[in-house]
């Protein structure tokens, strides 16, 4: 995992892991949608359709969400729910480094890797 790697899928993780409502709302609109039919479709029309989930928005207390997550959160979704998994559209992506298995275990060291705190305070320059 290169260091920019590394630091998106960090900066997901700890998106995450302090607002988990956002990743069981994808799981219940993609869920959803796919009981009603719909299949091969984007995770970004479910981001779109979750930003405007009231739920989430007054649990969180955050508007926004980042675009970069979706992969991320696609990933997770067809490791939590494989035989749904079919239904998501997937392109090549840097969130493919992640190990989704270590991060529904809550192993987040062996997920993304250890923080490298050390590194970042540094500023040592990505590889990209």
């Amino acid at each position: 995992m290169t260091p920019t790697e590394k630091r998106k899928a960090r900066n997901w993780l700890d998106f995450h892991r302090r607002n988990p409502i956002v990743f069981d709302t994808y799981c219940r609109l993609i869920l959803g949608a796919i009981s009603e039919g719909r299949g091969d479709f984007a995770i970004g029309a479910i981001t779109e359709r979750l930003r405007w989930d009231a739920d989430v928005i007054r649990l969180t207390g955050r508007v926004s969400l980042n675009d970069a997550f979706e992969p991320y959160y696609a990933r997770l979704f067809a490791e939590l729910h494989p035989k749904a998994a079919p239904a998501l559209e997937y392109r090549t992506s840097h969130a493919d480094v992640v190990n989704y298995r270590a991060v529904i275990d809550g192993d987040d060291e062996a997920a993304v890797g250890p923080s490298d705190q050390f590194e970042l305070a540094l500023g040592l320059p990505d590889d990209e």
